[in-house]
């Protein structure tokens, strides 16, 4: 038989369950617009009778005893968290990787400047056209060395940025490996705050928020995976509780508490021909370079696989490598497109030598009275620059502009009237015949070699921007599909807000209800007449 008081304790579990479900709401609608937040919803169950049988007649089975708290749980959706990161980490890759590939691009590819390549060879050998109509000339001779200069000065100036922006490359990933492991002791402190939060029985809703928004942004960084794993320890009901695990290319980097935190280490074995000829100019050695100038390789600081290289794959991290040590048609960085251009400054000096080293000087006097006969084999640039960061005018062109050698024979002057009595232009027609030149060896010419660097520039540009666009469109699809799931709605909350009121009214009228109904049987019955 139910107790006298049996519908109290219903009523009662009824009121308290409306009002934590208001609670809950509450605290949904003040962090609706809260980053990372997940909305909350209570499970409840109702609760079988204490004593009650099938085998009982109806008219003497207990109802059941009332709702039940099971959990407070979050709305979120584990597959699309997955899909999100992953693509969240492509994404990164090709948005960094355009971001860098468009300035590399606008290095290069600015045609309306007097100071881009094409500007600057056009300059060149139209002085050269100029000094093939007045060879004895001293200021066409002037205007040709100047003009070599100035395209000398602004290869050195493109090698000099890319130079600059590959030690950008490098800084980039020692701060992210920085960050990274910030990312990595928070949320292994967050696995341990957790932990002690759940061995009471109860969710840690709001911290497993935290380490969510965590995950997102280390899946920006680096390819990583992650799960779940038991932990040995249970709670008060029971249940064996569990923490998160993190690996980044099958190795642990985050074991339950414990962050195995990476390093940026400096590493004179990376084949990197910019760093290589910087620290060839510096030291004579790359081994002797001191730590702080060396590149990074990531590594392993802590662990089971300390000092051991971390296996980037993807991410923000594996498009500044490739970016920076990139040298390949399949990886395509700094030094890939320097390399170009070194064929290019190679071709331009071996070529130009080549027929300069044919001609004959001017004979001429200089300003301590030193007669200089006209001579041949005379190199117009320094034959061992053959970079773009080592091209140079020979020592003889430096010294006077008169070893300039447009003639095919030797130039001799009349020692009494001071002109000249022979020389041609021959081997300055010859010089400008390069300029449209379409048989020079790996090259092909001048011009059309430059401008289909420009447009394999521009095409690698297109796709990383074509990729990024749209990893970053379907990773921005996927947040949406995760919103969608887990963000707070206020016209939802607001109408769970009115159900859950009047369910607290309707249990608190039921109270009511039964205290009257109970006051009748205690004050009243008997006391018939009274």
């Amino acid at each position: 038989m139910r107790s006298t008081f049996y519908g109290f304790d219903i009523a009662a579990k009824g009121l308290f369950t409306a009002q934590r479900q208001m609670d809950v709401t509450a605290h949904n609608i003040a962090n609706a617009h809260t980053v990372g937040y997940t909305r909350q919803r209570i499970i409840q169950s109702a609760i079988e009778p204490g004593n009650g049988s099938k085998w009982l007649h109806v008219a003497t089975q207990m109802t059941g005893g009332g709702v039940r708290i099971l959990s407070v749980d979050q709305i979120r959706d584990a597959f699309l968290d997955r899909q999100f990161r992953n693509k969240n980490t492509e994404a990164s890759y090709w948005d960094t990787r355009y971001s860098t590939m468009y300035y590399i691009e606008d290095i290069f590819n600015n045609l309306a400047s007097s100071y881009s390549i094409s500007a600057l060879l056009g300059s060149f050998f139209g002085s050269i056209s100029e000094l093939s109509k007045d060879p004895t000339g001293g200021a066409v001779r002037t205007n040709v060395v100047e003009t070599a200069l100035s395209m000398v000065t602004m290869l050195h100036s493109y090698y000099d940025q890319l130079s600059a922006l590959m030690t950008q490359q490098d800084e980039m990933l020692v701060a992210q490996t920085l960050r990274i492991n910030d990312i990595g002791k928070q949320v292994a402190e967050l696995n341990e705050s957790i932990l002690k939060y759940e061995l009471s029985g109860y969710v840690a809703n709001d911290l497993r928020d935290k380490r969510n928004l965590l995950l997102d942004e280390l899946s920006g960084f680096l390819n990583i995976s992650y799960q779940e794993v038991l932990c040995g320890v249970k709670n008060i009901n029971g249940q064996e509780l569990s923490m998160l695990e993190i690996r980044i290319g099958g190795d642990l980097f985050v074991d339950g508490i414990d962050c195995h935190t990476l390093v940026a280490a400096p590493d004179n074995t990376i084949a990197n021909d910019i760093w290589v000829a910087e620290m060839l100019k510096k030291y004579g050695d790359p081994s002797v370079v001191p730590p702080e100038e060396m590149l990074h390789t990531v590594r392993f600081a802590t662990g089971p696989n300390a000092g051991s290289d971390v296996k980037i794959t993807n991410g923000a991290l594996r498009a500044y490598l490739d970016l920076r040590d990139g040298n390949t048609v399949d990886v395509q960085g700094i030094p890939y497109f320097k390399a170009q251009l070194d064929k290019l400054a190679a071709a331009l000096v071996g070529e130009f030598n080549k027929i300069h080293r044919q001609g004959w000087s001017m004979p001429y006097t200089d300003n301590s009275g030193v007669k200089h006969d006209s001579i041949t084999n005379v190199d117009f640039f320094d034959p061992s620059g053959l970079t773009i960061d080592s091209i140079a005018l020979s020592a003889a062109i430096k010294e006077s502009v008169n070893y300039l050698a447009p003639s095919s024979v030797q130039v001799v002057v009349d020692p009494a009237t001071g002109d000249f009595e022979t020389g041609n232009n021959e081997i300055a027609l010859t010089l400008y015949k390069l300029k449209d030149a379409i048989d020079i060896a790996v090259i092909g010419g001048f011009e059309r070699y430059y401008n289909t660097f420009l447009a394999g520039l521009a095409s690698e540009v297109g796709h990383a921007r074509q990729a990024a666009e749209q990893d970053m469109m379907l990773a921005s699809s996927l947040g949406d599909q995760r919103m969608s799931v887990s963000a707070v709605s206020l016209d939802e909350e607001m109408t769970n807000l009115i159900r859950f009121q009047q369910a607290y009214n309707a249990a608190a009228r039921v109270i009511t209800a039964i205290d009257e109904t109970l006051d009748v049987l205690i004050n009243r019955t008997g006391r018939v007449g009274l």
